[in-house]
């Protein structure tokens, strides 16, 4: 089994490849605007050239994961319409929709956030610095139409359901020859971000200019994201999504996968690119990897420092050697080669060219 980490700038671009026979395919997010047209798209040409995609899977709503899906679509869309050779053939479309997900029958939530920005001038105004997932929901609502024109499935797999591993007879499926145990979101999980998200609306429904709005809040709350553990020929991978640290945990131990409150993979994608807002040194110390993923470039901060020098502090403290695997040189990741050297905390540090597309890790 291969992960190939795309370069998508300030989001998520992972292509999974199976290692059993003939190989397979999955993409996990697309990454924000400019990742399609730069990076996902030659890399599709170049590697799986007119083949197929067992399953396109969009973690959740938020911008740096979803553009690059849409763009993806909209090609398939055009080169079906024109009378083309797709450049992909996806079999089956993953994710959920934030009204299914978080939001009631009645769209309370996403009604009293149109009323907050609304308050606040946001719709009349530019909010490109304003870190508002909201902005990301009516792009899944587009998805979903340009994936019903190309006549792909949705959440086929699910029967068409939310997918949650509380809804789910058994929570590990096959696809592509992989192994993959839907982790969350739980519905416990889904119960508190609906909470948070009620609770975001109370506090901001006075803001008078987008930039007190802005100011006011540095913790929007994150879209519910699907977390996938990964397994083939006894090698593993968990996929996190943004998903919080202490919800990965609580879908892990619902799974049964914690007997003794700790977790080990092979490769462990960073969980919201590597923000300390999502993680903590405990989470690291508890839930292990061999190599770590951060797909992030600086902008938000991301990777954030702490993130990286918990990783490295703790893995030298249990004396085990790891990967760090980056999709770009930010300035985090210049900062902690300074401060903690490879040969002297016994990690290894990973970026790709400056032409490549792409870096791969190798599961074998």
């Amino acid at each position: 089994m291969r992960l190939h980490a795309i370069r998508a700038f300030e989001g998520d671009c992972l292509l999974l490849e199976s290692g059993g026979g003939e190989a397979k395919y999955v993409l996990v997010d697309g990454g924000p605007d400019g990742t399609f047209e730069d990076h996902l798209k030659p890399y599709l040409e170049a590697t799986i050239p007119g083949g197929r995609l067992e399953a396109v899977i969009v973690s959740h709503v938020d911008r740096d994961h979803i553009v690059g899906v849409l763009d993806l679509f909209a090609e398939l869309n055009r080169q079906r319409i024109d009378g083309e050779d797709p450049l992909i053939s996806p079999a089956e479309l993953w994710h959920n929709s934030f009204s299914d997900a978080i939001d009631d029958d009645e769209d309370t939530i996403a009604k009293g956030v149109r009323m907050v920005l609304a308050n606040a001038g946001v719709a009349s105004t530019i909010m490109t610095d304003v870190p508002i997932a909201f902005f990301g929901i009516a792009e899944g609502e587009r998805l979903r139409r340009e994936a019903r024109l190309l006549h792909i499935p949705i959440n086929r797999t699910f029967g068409g359901e939310l997918i949650c591993p509380d809804l789910l007879p058994n929570p590990a499926l096959e696809i592509g020859g992989m192994r993959m145990t839907v982790i969350g979101p739980t519905d416990a999980n889904l119960r508190a971000l609906q909470e948070e998200w009620l609770e975001w609306i109370r506090r901001n429904r006075t803001a008078a200019r987008p930039e007190q709005l802005a100011n006011a809040d540095k913790s929007i709350p994150n879209l519910s994201s699907i977390v996938l553990l990964v397994e083939e020929d006894g090698r593993s991978l968990l996929l996190t999504g943004d998903a919080r640290g202490d919800h990965i945990e609580q879908g892990l131990d619902q799974a049964g996968l914690r007997p003794d409150g700790t977790f080990h993979v092979n490769v462990m994608k960073l969980q919201h690119h590597g923000s300390d807002r999502n993680a903590t040194r405990t989470f690291f110390r508890r839930n292990t990897a061999d190599a770590y993923v951060a797909s992030a470039n600086g902008k938000h901060g991301n990777p954030d420092y702490e993130t990286l020098v918990w990783i490295v502090e703790e893995a030298h403290a249990a004396e085990r050697a790891i990967e760090i695997v980056a999709t770009n040189d930010a300035p985090s990741i210049q900062r902690i080669r300074q401060t903690h050297p490879e040969a002297d905390f016994g990690y290894r540090l990973r970026l790709p060219g400056d032409d490549d597309h792409a870096v791969i890790v190798e599961l074998t």
